[in-house]
């Protein structure tokens, strides 16, 4: 059993698609009931085969800001997030008032994720630009500057390379002293790795990927945080992680068998196995700095709930 960590944290995301409110809803209560500390929802309009096992693009999917303005009402104790909230979706300076409005209802529950888009789908059946990465980069530096400052200041004004605030207010302040956190999830080694180190204040990070590739990461970001002057250790580490789970062996291949994963390496770059595998796979990314893990289930999503926080959790607590 893993020894001297960290406090280590575990997070969820509900499945969004394909399902009505009332399972979102009790999604949500049951990770709550079990002591999850998170709940994250995704900032998507539609699905695409990226997002395998999920419905197809017609199947509902909830918006995450209002979705999450529900379950504000809902829940006492578990943190709300966005993984990711595209900065090209909203004005930043309008999603600084949803956040901080999120984090007055919640009574200061707010981790606001961030992230420079990267399904081109979905920008262009809405309408919305999808300009090179560097471009989308430069916009989500300048979204974090305009959010913090909405948060900390009476009245801004920002003339950027992408956006323009004049004598904006934001009332209510949001209630997280000094500031709610802001992550970025990024993955791209050249830009938006470089982009965490300048603004983030938490790193998150998709599977599919392996402890050996996720190390080369960790290795690239803690040489742009040297260069920006900036102690790596003042970035909080999270792995955003398929899962899945079987309370033993035979449980688990019945599982494998109905998700039939497309490759046998689908299962390698995820939290995959038993109980007592899971724990080993987690206790590799806790060697490497991660203190966040929030769990997607693609499989049996409820009763892989209950078996991850009675059988994996109490290893890290």
């Amino acid at each position: 059993m893993p020894t001297d960590n960290p406090t280590v944290r575990f997070g969820v995301t509900p499945i969004q698609t394909g399902v009505d409110f009332a399972h979102i809803r009790k999604v949500v209560l049951t990770c709550e009931r079990l002591g999850y500390d998170s709940v994250w929802l995704n900032d998507h309009f539609f699905t695409s085969p990226y997002f395998y096992p999920l419905p197809p693009p017609s199947a509902p999917y909830y918006e995450c800001w209002v979705t999450l303005s529900a379950l504000a009402t809902l829940t006492k104790k578990v943190r709300l997030g966005t993984l990711c909230t595209n900065v090209s979706f909203r004005n930043p300076a309008l999603l600084a008032k949803m956040a901080a409005c999120l984090d007055v209802l919640s009574g200061g529950r707010l981790e606001l994720g961030l992230g420079a888009g990267w399904f081109e789908e979905e920008h262009n059946a809405y309408g919305i630009p999808f300009p090179r990465t560097s471009e989308r980069a430069e916009k989500l530096k300048e979204a974090v500057t305009i959010i913090r400052r909405l948060w900390s200041e009476e009245r801004v004004s920002f003339k950027g390379k992408h956006f323009v605030v004049k004598d904006a207010y934001c009332s209510p302040k949001p209630l997280q002293k000094p500031l709610p956190p802001i992550c970025v999830g990024a993955r791209g080694s050249r830009i938006m790795l470089r982009a965490v180190a300048e603004c983030a204040d938490h790193w998150n990070i998709q599977t599919p990927i392996t402890p050996k590739q996720y190390q080369r990461k960790v290795q690239i970001l803690e040489r742009y945080c040297r260069e920006s002057k900036r102690d790596p250790k003042t970035i909080v580490r999270s792995l955003w992680a398929g899962t899945i789970i079987g309370k033993d062996e035979k449980d688990f291949d019945k599982s494998v068998a109905e998700l039939k994963p497309r490759q046998p390496s689908y299962l390698e770059s995820r939290i995959a196995g038993t109980p007592e595998q899971c724990i080993e796979t987690i206790q590799q990314y806790v060697n490497m700095g991660v203190t966040v893990f929030i769990l997607y289930f693609t499989v049996n999503e409820l009763r892989s709930l209950e078996i991850f926080a009675r059988k994996v959790i109490p290893a890290f607590r």
